[in-house]
């Protein structure tokens, strides 16, 4: 009996560690796509993979969007990875609110397939435009009068790090947190995303935006509340214009193309914080002399 016991003990110690998932605990085939994730949870994600709305990238009809002033503001589309269900909302709560820094690299993977089919289908956007001798900026997302997104200012910046592929981002700009989040939950969500899929396709980061007053939690507020709160409350960082001189000056300079600045955050649930984001960056691009293309990126929809 003695010698059975130690034979599985052996048996048990030279076994590989069996896989426990992240999301429902159990023991199961380890996700090939989704790091820390089992085959059924990652079977189960709600990919959003053909957004209804162009606009704000939501998988079903968008009354927000068909509003003029939605048409008309200074970012030109969304994209989600994933529509908020509970089984997101859990996975994004074990991470923003308890700390659980193990979801942050299957989030950043599941980031990366957003910019990937924003990528795809921007580039497909601008072909097509070419052959038309068009500008893909509205491309029917924003009307031919705003135009000034894309030739009202300057023409210098760097080219990118794989300037081989037919569209790609020049920047990811964060979403900042205030200093009170920041030192209720040690880190910043919407950065260490960035970071993440900034490391896996070769982007760069900056973190050109600061909050110029702290905000009470927006998951308890409405529509309107949340548009008043957030008016004004993105700034450009007092180091913005040094952090883009730094940027710019090693890189080679590309003419005739807008710089293409992407603001990532965690969810999407009114478009009242990527708004306030790119009305802040597009001063500060302004007052630079950059021509620019704004984009939002977020790892979910609501």
């Amino acid at each position: 009996m003695k010698k059975r016991n130690g034979f599985a003990i052996l048996e048990a110690l030279l076994a590989p560690a069996s896989f426990g998932c992240l999301a429902c605990g159990r023991r199961g085939d380890p996700s090939p796509v989704l790091p820390g994730i089992c085959r059924k949870c990652a079977a189960e994600v709600p990919w959003i993979e053909r957004p209804r709305c162009r606009k704000c990238g939501r998988p079903s009809g968008c009354p927000d969007c068909a509003r003029g002033s939605a048409r008309l503001s200074a970012w030109i589309c969304n994209r989600s990875a994933v529509a908020y269900s509970d089984a997101m909302r859990d996975w994004l709560g074990r991470y923003k609110y308890r700390g659980d820094q193990r979801f942050a690299e299957p989030l950043g993977r599941m980031l990366e397939q957003a910019y990937l089919r924003l990528a795809e289908e921007r580039g497909r956007l601008e072909r097509n435009a070419a052959i038309r001798g068009e500008a893909a900026v509205d491309a029917g997302v924003l009307p031919r009068a705003f135009a000034w997104l894309q030739n009202a200012l300057g023409a210098a910046h760097p080219a990118g790090p794989r300037a081989g592929r037919s569209w790609q981002a020049d920047l990811l700009v964060p979403v900042p947190v205030s200093a009170v989040r920041l030192g209720e939950r040690g880190f910043n969500q919407a950065e260490e995303l960035a970071c993440l899929l900034a490391g896996r396709q070769g982007l760069e980061v900056l973190p050109l935006l600061a909050r110029s007053r702290h905000t009470g939690k927006q998951s308890f507020k409405g529509r309107a509340e949340r548009i008043a709160d957030m008016k004004r409350v993105f700034v450009p960082d007092p180091e913005a214009p040094e952090m883009l001189r730094r940027w710019l000056a090693p890189g080679p300079v590309r003419e005739g193309r807008a710089l293409r600045v992407v603001v990532v955050d965690d969810i999407y649930t009114t478009g009242a914080t990527v708004t306030a984001c790119c009305e802040a960056l597009a001063e500060l691009l302004a007052s630079c002399g950059m021509n620019m293309q704004l984009y939002s990126l977020t790892w979910a929809r609501s």
